[in-house]
């Protein structure tokens, strides 16, 4: 009963500050000059998240790309908007092709890749969102064949997470967003393009982003609000259980927590893992297309994203504060798509 009481009343309080924070909203939108009464008050919000509270529970390539866009410079944030959206088009691509059995990867190849896979020899922003949209379909396609299926044989039912977690990352309004954002980073992408935008054109253009981003961050919110990232770093087995050490990469936390996981299957080493901790499910993402990296020159602990290849390196990029490259030997996927010359420019 008092477990009751407190998520009431906790429920109760968040519906006033929602409604606090919409009023004030609406009466700024109305009345401009209101700014200086607005001010105080929504610095006492931003004071009181100076923990990231708001983000701890949610995987840390999400929590911390959208943490960083919403601090510093207006050309400094204008750049770590363009990275955050390039970032959730590359995470949700992995997602997607990582829960596809490889059987279904096979079958389905030419919709997943459009013949022409040896383009993601070098992988631009605009290839991201194209392979996003392919899979996204792919996964309606699958979604709507099931409906005339038997529970047992329901693809995306006997997936982890189930069909809603990817309902909820093929959004169509999240693809709709993510595709006029390439233009708008060749346009105006400052830092990213080795070029300074103007301080009020970069403010303008943060302005027009913002509602996007801010719609993008809550969709994925509720599709990834249940999972947790974890790396395996080493198991034991003990009567039937695994007992894993595992870093736990949520909220914008580093250096990440570490912590014993048991389950009565194994994870294989040095991979990340998308985990329910209440069903206990979980998706192995494909270490060809992100790795969890301690970077041999600072030594910094950071997640890294594909980004090229050719027949003897794979390339990889980190969209958060590592500044340094990674390059390994090329396997999985990548000894397909690494066979063919790097394109030439990024989009």
């Amino acid at each position: 009963l008092a477990t009751q009481i407190e998520i009431v009343s906790t429920a109760q309080k968040l519906a006033e500050v929602s409604a606090t924070i919409q009023i004030a909203s609406q009466s700024f939108q109305s009345q401009l000059c209101n700014y200086s009464y607005l001010l105080p008050l929504i610095e006492r919000f931003d004071k009181a998240d100076e923990k990231d509270v708001s983000f701890e529970n949610l995987i840390s390539p999400l929590a911390t790309s959208f943490r960083i866009s919403t601090k510093g410079s207006p050309n400094s944030r204008l750049d770590s908007y363009f990275k955050m959206f390039e970032m959730i088009a590359v995470l949700n691509s992995i997602v997607l092709l990582s829960a596809l059995p490889q059987g279904l990867r096979e079958q389905y190849e030419k919709e997943i890749w459009a013949d022409n896979k040896n383009q993601y020899s070098r992988a631009s922003f605009g290839l991201w969102v194209a392979l996003y949209r392919r899979l996204s379909n792919l996964y309606k396609q699958l979604r709507l064949a099931d409906e005339n299926k038997n529970s047992h044989e329901k693809i995306l039912n006997n997936l982890p997470f189930g069909t809603d977690f990817y309902s909820n990352l093929s959004n169509p309004d999240v693809l709709k967003i993510l595709d006029t954002i390439p233009e708008k980073r060749n346009k105006f992408g400052g830092a990213a393009h080795g070029a300074i935008v103007p301080e009020i054109v970069a403010q303008k253009t943060v302005s027009e982003i913002h509602p996007s981003a801010m719609n993008v961050f809550g969709k994925l919110s509720n599709a990834y609000s249940a999972l947790d990232l974890v790396y395996s770093q080493s198991m034991k087995k003990s009567n039937g259980l695994y007992t894993i050490r595992i870093k736990r990469l949520q909220g914008t936390h580093y250096p990440y927590a570490e912590q014993d996981m048991q389950t009565e299957t194994d994870l294989n080493s040095e991979s990340l893992y998308l985990y329910n901790p209440v069903s206990k499910s979980r998706l192995e993402l494909l270490s060809e297309f992100i790795k969890l990296v301690q970077c041999e020159h600072c030594g910094n602990w950071s997640i890294y994203f594909y980004s090229k290849a050719d027949s003897k390196k794979a390339h990889y990029i980190s969209f958060q504060n590592e500044i340094h490259e990674y390059t390994c030997q090329p396997s999985g996927l990548l000894n397909q798509i690494g066979k063919s010359p790097a394109l030439p420019g990024r989009q």
